[in-house]
C-alpha cells in the first residue's frame, strides 16, 4: 500500500454524501457524525488509485503525494485523448481464456479505472495474433502494443503504473 499517497478531503467542498466511505474496500475513510468523512487509514490507500476522487461529484477529494510531474502527465494524457477523439491507451490481454487470463483481464479493467486516463481493454485468444505480438507465455499483457507482462498476473497497482506511464509517454 502507499506510504506517501493518500486522499485529502476538502471539508469546504464535501457534501457528506459518504460515497467514499461506502466505496473504499481498504477502509481508508470513516464516517463522522455531522462532519465530512475522515481519512483514518492513509497507509491503506492504493498508490495511484483515484477511484474515490472520481466518485466525488463535489470535487472534495485530492491526493497528498501527487507530484507535479504526475499531474502534468495525467493532464497531457487526457489532452491527447481529447485531441485524438479516442482512447489514449490500448491495453491488450493475451491468453486462451483460462482462469489466470480472466484474472488478468479483470485486473486490467480495474487498473484502467484507477489510472484515471482514457483507455480500452481488448482480449486476444487467437494463437497467431499472440505469436505476432511476441507472446511466449500466457497470460500476457501489452500496453500500446508493447508487451509488459508475460506468464504471470501482476498486481493492479503494477498495471496502473504501466498505464499511467504509457499515457504520459510522448507520441506512440
Amino acid at each position: 500500500m502507499a506510504k506517501n499517497w493518500y486522499p485529502v478531503i476538502d471539508e469546504s467542498k464535501c457534501v457528506q454524501c459518504l460515497e467514499c466511505v461506502a466505496f473504499c474496500p481498504h477502509g481508508v475513510f470513516e464516517e463522522r457524525d455531522g462532519h465530512p468523512p475522515a481519512v483514518v487509514a492513509p497507509e491503506e490507500c492504493v498508490e495511484f488509485c483515484r477511484a474515490c476522487e472520481k466518485l466525488c461529484d463535489a470535487g472534495a477529494i485530492s491526493f497528498a503525494g501527487e507530484t507535479a510531474e504526475r499531474v502534468r502527465a495525467r493532464a497531457e494524457a487526457e489532452a491527447v485523448g481529447a485531441r485524438e477523439g479516442g482512447a489514449t491507451v490500448r491495453v491488450t490481454v493475451y491468453g486462451p481464456g483460462c482462469a489466470k487470463c480472466q484474472k488478468l483481464e479483470e485486473r486490467a479493467r480495474q487498473a484502467v479505472q484507477q489510472a484515471g486516463v482514457d483507455a480500452e481493454v481488448a482480449e486476444v485468444s487467437d494463437i497467431s495474433e499472440m505469436a505476432k505480438a511476441g507472446v511466449l507465455m500466457t497470460p500476457a499483457l501489452a500496453i500500446n502494443g508493447k508487451l509488459v507482462v508475460s506468464g504471470k498476473v501482476p498486481a493492479v497497482a503494477e498495471i496502473v503504473t504501466a498505464i499511467i506511464n504509457a499515457a504520459a509517454a510522448p507520441s506512440r
